[in-house]
């Protein structure tokens, strides 16, 4: 479950503070927003380092392999919201496979994800949830979890017709060290660094001629892996995956994210972006984008009122809301350049 949780959010102005900081709940990603990150997918001679108190972890020799864009969206614009009713937030990192998160004062809780189980688009609800993270933390800060799932497919493959998964997970956290981080992108970051360890296991049913039997044995997966938190970055600036042999086997870090502290974004605008209708009322399209970007959206003194997240296959902005008047939108890709901008009329 950990490896399809993608977490980025906030990036603006970093410290080198080498003083203890503290994870708050206010730290959590916010609808609207597009995340990048960079994937180091051989992490050769990659270790996580010491834990403890003071420390300064070096990463700043990471491999970009791949790029992996994430967008936080209100949730009830994904396929399979009804399936969370408690979500406040939503993640589409355009696999075609949605999570739904609740983020409280206490936690940040992942409820499940909708997406494709044996060619069915299924949701799988996480009792009562994939716990990441807990408010407010800060060194030795720790936690141990459990969730529950049970997921039932189609199969037409006779005489089976159809499968079940009972999937129990057990989570065990600790905030092990803080001190300063530095990446390809970020340098001398104030953290927490968070070792988390989770363990999996997936029994399978199968159900023909009017019974349900088990298939094959229980699958156990252990996984571990480490975060490193900042305030100012407000979710892992860094993800390590180490597997039970020791071994990094991926390394993440944060590169971008929008909308930022951009002070003078370079303008490329790209001609056949088009904004529309104009004159609108309820809905505006967004169309010839070909990546991940936001649409920022401001009233004529430059105020924010809403930041969305687009990509090429998502480009409708709910704005039946706004009143009636004259609004200035830019649309942005995830280096923070302006592909677009211009001014749209809403007419009630």
């Amino acid at each position: 479950m950990k490896k399809i949780i993608l977490l980025i959010s906030f990036v603006g102005l970093f410290c080198i503070s080498q003083a203890q900081i503290t994870i708050t709940s206010s730290n959590t990603p916010t609808a609207g927003h597009v995340a990048n990150q960079k994937v180091d997918t051989l992490c050769n001679g990659i270790t996580e380092g010491i834990a403890g108190a003071n420390q300064t972890w070096d990463f700043t020799g990471l491999a970009n392999h791949k790029e992996e864009t994430i967008g936080f969206v209100v949730p009830s614009t994904l396929p399979g919201a009804s399936s969370f009713p408690t979500a406040n937030l939503g993640i589409d990192d355009a696999s075609s496979q949605y999570q739904f998160v609740n983020s409280n004062s206490s936690e940040f809780n992942v409820l499940g994800f909708y997406g494709s189980l044996i060619g069915t688009m299924t949701p799988v609800i996480l009792d009562p949830g994939f716990k990441l993270i807990t408010f407010p933390s800060t060194y030795n800060t720790s936690y141990n979890y459990t969730y529950t799932s049970t997921v039932q497919v189609p199969y037409n493959q006779p005489p089976v017709d159809s499968i079940r998964i009972n999937i129990s997970g057990n989570i065990s956290s600790i905030m092990d060290g803080w001190g300063i981080v530095s990446t390809p992108t970020y340098a001398n970051v104030a953290c927490l660094r968070q070792n988390f360890t989770e363990i999996v296991t997936n029994t399978m049913y199968i159900h023909m001629s009017g019974t349900w039997t088990p298939s094959g044995s229980p699958d156990v997966d252990t996984s571990y892996s480490f975060n490193w938190w900042s305030e100012p970055h407000n979710a892992p600036i860094l993800e390590l995956d180490k597997e039970t042999n020791g071994v990094i086997s991926e390394a993440k870090w944060l590169h971008s994210y929008l909308p930022g502290s951009v002070s003078t974004p370079e303008v490329k605008t790209v001609s056949n972006i088009k904004v529309y209708p104009n004159p609108v009322k309820d809905v505006l399209y967004v169309s010839g984008l070909t990546e991940a970007s936001v649409i920022v959206i401001t009233d004529i003194t430059g105020k924010i009122l809403s930041s969305n997240y687009l990509n090429p296959n998502k480009s409708a902005i709910n704005i039946s809301e706004y009143k009636n008047g004259v609004f200035i939108y830019s649309v942005i890709d995830i280096k923070g350049s302006i592909l677009s901008k211009g001014k749209f009329i809403v007419v009630k």
